[in-house]
């Protein structure tokens, strides 16, 4: 159940970044499964369930839809308050886990809370470098909002006393491709750098 919850949100996190924000923009519900590796049948379910409570609505045949007012009000909410459930999202289950086989989550670990510590270092120093980064390279001005959006979730999620790590990765991973948009950059390299070493 845990890990159906976080998928739920993964997928409305990345619809709304998609969408970017904006409840009259209309996406393939396919599309969105495969970038995150959702099997169709995953993908089904989780658009199902968003659809039964409202955060997204169904638009056309063949799986176009859209997020809802609702569903925007939910992920504005998770990103503004990150230390606060919403409706459908309690803090506890957005946990984001990637590629695990045969393994266990760690619960007070010295060890664990030590190399967790240091990522919210690297994510602090990442910021820093990111804003340097939006001052130095010439951007869209559609693609410097996105851009200083995203730097704005990390932020808030590197000073909360509760990070939520399904949003730093979905953040990192907009960001990897915004930076890897601008790879004639000097700072490109490090950042996208730091980023993988904060998505392992």
């Amino acid at each position: 159940m845990r890990e159906k919850k976080n998928q739920r949100f993964q997928f409305l996190k990345h619809l709304y970044d998609t969408v970017e924000g904006s409840s009259f923009k209309d996406v393939d519900m396919w599309c969105i499964g495969r970038e995150l590796k959702f099997d169709m049948g995953r993908t089904q379910d989780t658009v199902d369930y968003l659809i039964k409570e409202s955060l997204i609505e169904s638009r056309g045949v063949g799986g176009t839809i859209g997020i809802s007012h609702e569903g925007i009000s939910e992920i504005e909410k998770a990103l503004s308050e990150p230390d606060e459930p919403t409706e459908h999202f309690k803090s506890y289950n957005i946990i984001n886990i990637k590629n695990m086989s045969n393994s266990a989550i760690q619960q007070g670990n010295t060890s664990s809370h030590q190399e967790f510590m240091f990522k919210v270092k690297a994510l602090k120093d990442l910021v820093e470098k990111l804003q340097r980064f939006a001052l130095d390279v010439k951007l869209d001005p559609e693609l410097r909002e996105e851009l200083s959006a995203e730097i704005d979730t990390l932020r808030a999620q590197s000073n909360s006393p509760k990070p939520k790590i399904s949003i730093i990765s979905e953040s990192l991973k907009t960001v990897r491709s915004l930076v890897e948009g601008v790879a004639t950059s000097a700072m490109a390299p490090e950042i996208i750098k730091l980023i993988k070493g904060l998505l392992e």
